[in-house]
């Protein structure tokens, strides 16, 4: 039963609660497809389109580019849209033959990475529409990248490095590389496995492991500290393992560490779980508000449990490896 509790209950269960992560898409739609309209209502047929998108941002979602009527290229369009999660939205816009003429579709990026949804048209007439052709791929996010050089008291560049390390929509660890130069031994790495990535505020230490030009294969301890832009004289890097150097601040170039962005992807989204009023949380649908057992949920392969007091980007490190052993 559900039951009734005070605005002042509400509020600091809202202040005590966990972070909450943005609505990121959670699919990358850059690519030419294939769309198949089936008329519902108003027409007849089925209508297939190819549709190349050249434009999209997955943090914001939206996406832009073009297409045509196969059958009959001088039907062409251009369509803008958006991807929230997996959830989809589109205008298509005609331009050619029929230009004024337009589409809204409403849909969604399956598990698969195909796309399916309903439309209606400027005419009235509805569709079923799905894509028999072109893929969607997982979105990756750029969380660490940069790089920098360390000269010697003469001004000799001593050591080059370069980065970039990215995770997916749920924060998870997907890629990236580290590579470092050292310019006197002539000694380059190209450090491509990277692993136990942990980002708090703007420093990001993860370990990494690749070839080297000496025939070896080393294993490092990257931290990276974001202190401004632009890097030179204020971020620092230091490395420890089968390389190592002491925590020096670059002379040239730029770190960037996107904390912020992180720990916003890392957060559950909104949809992903029901606030209590004691400022725990639990599984989609749950609705009663005073938590009665306290029993930490499981919502398919994902653990929810307390974190009211933690600070933000411990919390939001935290979640994500409960959800990874969950999973597993």
């Amino acid at each position: 039963m559900k039951k009734v509790i005070s605005v002042g209950v509400v509020l600091a269960a809202l202040l005590l609660a966990p972070a909450v992560g943005f609505a990121f898409s959670d699919w990358d739609l850059t690519g030419t497809y294939t769309i198949e309209f089936t008329c519902v209502t108003g027409c007849a047929g089925t209508y297939p389109h190819s549709m190349t998108v050249d434009s999209m941002d997955v943090v914001s979602g939206d996406f832009s580019g073009m297409g045509y009527y196969i059958p009959d290229p001088t039907y062409t369009w251009d369509v803008d849209g958006n991807v929230t999660d997996s959830d989809l939205t589109a205008h298509i816009l005609y331009t050619g033959v029929g230009a004024g003429y337009f589409v809204d579709l409403v849909g969604m990026v399956e598990p698969d990475g195909s796309l399916s949804g309903t439309a209606v048209s400027s005419s009235g007439q509805t569709f079923t529409w799905k894509s028999v052709s072109g893929m969607a791929t997982p979105s990756e996010f750029t969380v660490v990248n940069g790089g920098g050089n360390i000269y010697d008291t003469k001004g000799k560049k001593l050591w080059t490095f370069g980065t970039e390390v990215n995770v997916d929509s749920e924060g998870m660890l997907v890629g990236g590389h580290f590579t470092y130069q050292h310019h006197p031994s002539k000694l380059t790495c190209h450090f491509t496995t990277i692993s136990d990535l942990v980002i708090v505020g703007d420093t990001a230490t993860f370990d990494a492991m690749g070839p080297c030009s000496d025939g070896t294969t080393k294993s490092v301890m990257i931290t990276i500290e974001d202190m401004g832009e632009p890097g030179a004289k204020v971020d620092w890097l230091t490395i420890t393992g089968d390389i190592s150097l002491a925590r020096r601040l670059i002379d040239g170039g730029n770190f960037q560490v996107n904390g912020a962005l992180y720990d916003d992807i890392a957060a559950p989204d909104s949809e992903d779980y029901t606030l209590y009023a004691d400022g725990s949380i639990g599984c989609p649908g749950a609705d009663d508000l005073s938590d009665p057992d306290g029993e930490r949920p499981h919502c398919g392969s994902l653990l929810f449990f307390r974190a009211a007091l933690r600070p933000r980007a411990e919390w939001s490190l935290t979640f994500r490896q409960a959800k990874f052993a969950a999973s597993g």
